[in-house]
């Protein structure tokens, strides 16, 4: 990650994790999950970061 995971809690109930991540090709980008409680959206944003990143290296290859 290129920087501290922050979290908000959602008028839904919910808590949004989010962060940037500095992909293989140098580019910046902002990744978000959510969970039910603070632990699990961070642990849902560290989870879901590493398979949109496949799937960004996926598309760029492809």
């Amino acid at each position: 990650m290129a920087g501290d995971i922050s979290t908000i809690s959602t008028e839904a109930g919910t808590v949004r994790a989010e962060a940037r991540f500095r992909d293989w090709d140098g580019e910046v980008r902002k990744i978000r999950a959510t969970g039910t409680t603070v632990k699990a959206a961070k642990q849902d944003l560290r989870t879901s970061g590493r398979k949109q990143c496949q799937l960004l290296r996926a598309s760029v290859t492809a």
